[in-house]
């Protein structure tokens, strides 16, 4: 990933930045066993089938993701950020095949202060940050 921040007149802040993930292969074993039980005691009478001989890689898909933000300092701030990853390139190595679609994740929110201070006298909700977002 990246970030970089520049300052705008001293009194204002942009930040931007973003990620890329690559394509990650997870190697997996598939255990299968199958036991037979009693009705009356569910105990365990034999296992019938134990295989351990199936193995593989999950292909997990890349992911790329860009964001900013854009404040003036210490009074209010805006930000978005945007990451898409490639679900319909998600394989199994055990012949499952899910129908997976592709994400898109969109992101943005802001924060307000009203007052920055460290005077006694102020009121607490003119000093707080009032955060909201969506996503």
């Amino acid at each position: 990933g990246f970030q970089y921040r520049m300052s705008i007149k001293d009194k204002y802040t942009l930040i931007f930045g973003g990620t890329y993930s690559n394509t990650t292969n997870i190697h997996a074993v598939k255990n299968i066993i199958t036991t037979r039980f009693t009705a009356s005691t569910s105990a365990v009478v034999d296992t019938i089938i134990q295989d351990s001989s199936a193995s593989g890689d999950f292909i997990i898909p890349q992911r790329i993701g860009f964001g900013f933000s854009f404040a003036q300092n210490n009074h209010w701030l805006f930000g978005a950020d945007v990451s898409w990853q490639q679900w319909s390139a998600f394989l199994s190595p055990f012949d499952q095949f899910d129908t997976l679609a592709n994400t898109l994740n969109i992101a943005i929110g802001g924060e307000y202060i009203p007052k920055k201070s460290n005077n006694q006298d102020d009121s607490y909700f003119k000093t707080i940050r009032y955060r909201a977002g969506l996503n």
